[in-house]
């Protein structure tokens, strides 16, 4: 299985217990591999902003609509990645009604 990192900023190494890392920094590329392999996307870790005023709320509408259309349920998380309650809260807040959120392992931590 595939865990999406969407962060600009910060590199988790290459594995997460039996899953693999695969990054995107920007929303764009974020997008492009979850058009490709959704299906085998197991969780996303996402931080809200990103490089050159970009942030991941295109992704966060990119769930939505397949939330919406029910091709989710083999996410069992969405881990976020920063320490800013706002946008914590934005992340959350639109994504908690179709999935799992939560932290980082506290190994793992921001």
């Amino acid at each position: 299985m595939i865990i999406l990192v969407i962060d600009d900023m910060k590199l988790y190494g290459t594995h997460y217990c039996d899953s693999i890392l695969q990054y995107a920094h920007s929303s764009k590329t974020a997008i492009d591999i979850l058009q490709t392999d959704f299906s085998l996307m197991n969780e996303i870790w996402m931080n809200y902003n990103l490089k050159n005023n970009d942030t991941v709320q295109p992704v966060i509408d990119f769930l939505l609509d397949m939330a919406y259309n029910k091709k989710v349920n083999h996410i069992t998380a969405i881990r976020i990645l920063t320490n800013d309650p706002l946008n914590y809260s934005k992340i959350a807040a639109a994504l908690n009604p179709y999935f799992y959120i939560t932290n980082l392992p506290k190994h793992l931590s921001i």
